[in-house]
């Protein structure tokens, strides 16, 4: 059973990685798995294979198809995920994403309830990344259809959001998920001569940090957003692989700091850590374990089976309290795991 699911793991991963649009070999791979599915009701696997994911598309480099991939993904599973679950379990898989729950809306896979909002009001977490203005819209044509429903729930008084006035171009940029600030965009991209001419233009700060977003659905960065230490142009730019960039900065006297390793792994990007290596960027121990779990959680693999070979210190099958299990990582895994 470990292997199938780490066969589908790759091959989810290797189809979402997949800058080609044509290349469908890993997805007849999926849909393979998919029809087994269907045929013989295997709605226990079915579940596992949507929080592994929910899991991916939370934490996963995202290439500019990745949304659109999952969304077919998702279409194909569309009358199993409805058959075999109910409104509040397919939130509750996919409650970290709002991304994905927006599609899952569209789609008419997942049904906006008062469930969903009262989930939402009673989690912190929910209201600071910001998931009532983010489903402001949905918010507002429940309470108007649904007259029963109060406006003040659990002591939240959900007015504001109703009648507030959404920013321009919301649609849009909900559905892109990312920050909308345009040097955000500029670095995640990494068009280094328009960020050049930008910063030089409007005597922009290379020590900034990235202006929060209602619409970021990275799940690192959107926690980042939160924090006191708040995500810099360097950080961001790691987070995202932007090399042009980062070495623009370099040169530009901004510091390489450790903090660099933890952004540069969501990247799943060899050059950018070969980079940071090359440069002797600060790496201790506890550096090299964080660095190890992100990857698993990013289902980085490549990058953690680096870190394995070069820099970690113990075997691998040892470290049983590693979030494995929690982040649907099969590939790494063991049996003895296993209870």
């Amino acid at each position: 059973f470990l292997e199938k699911m780490r066969d589908i793991q790759e091959n989810l991963l290797d189809f979402l990685d997949n800058n080609d649009d044509e290349n469908e070999g890993n997805y007849r791979n999926l849909n393979q798995f998919f029809d087994n599915l269907k045929n013989h009701n295997e709605q226990h696997e079915l579940k596992l294979f949507l929080r592994l994911l929910s899991t991916v598309s939370s934490h996963h480099h995202r290439i500019s198809n990745f949304f659109r991939k999952i969304e077919k993904i998702l279409k194909n599973l569309k009358s199993q995920i409805q058959i075999y679950y109910s409104n509040d379990e397919i939130f509750n898989i996919f409650k970290d994403n709002k991304r994905i729950l927006l599609f899952l809306i569209q789609e008419g896979i997942l049904i906006f309830d008062s469930y969903i909002i009262k989930s939402i009001i009673n989690n912190t977490e929910y209201i600071n990344d910001k998931y009532l203005i983010y489903f402001a819209p949905e918010i507002k044509k429940f309470v108007n259809e649904n007259s029963y429903f109060k406006i003040e729930q659990n002591g939240y008084d959900l007015s504001e959001i109703i009648y507030m006035k959404l920013p321009e171009n919301f649609e849009e940029d909900r559905e892109i998920g990312e920050n909308e600030n345009y040097i955000s965009r500029l670095i995640r991209n990494d068009l280094i001569n328009e960020f050049i001419i930008y910063v030089n233009k409007t005597n922009y700060s290379l020590q900034s940090t990235i202006i929060s977003s209602i619409y970021e659905t990275n799940s690192f960065l959107a926690t980042k957003q939160k924090s006191i230490y708040k995500t810099t142009l360097i950080e961001y730019a790691a987070f995202f692989g932007s090399i042009q960039i980062v070495r623009y900065l370099l040169y530009n006297e901004i510091e390489l700091e450790s903090s660099l390793w933890i952004y540069a792994i969501h990247s799943n990007n060899p050059e950018l850590i070969h980079f940071l290596e090359e440069n002797e960027v600060y790496f201790d121990d506890k550096i090299i374990m964080n660095c190890f779990i992100e990857s698993i959680i990013c289902h980085h693999n490549a990058i953690a089976n680096y870190i394995v070979d070069n820099y970690l210190q113990v075997e691998i099958e040892n470290l049983i309290d590693i979030k494995f299990l929690k982040y649907y990582n099969f590939a790494f895994v063991y049996k003895k795991f296993i209870n």
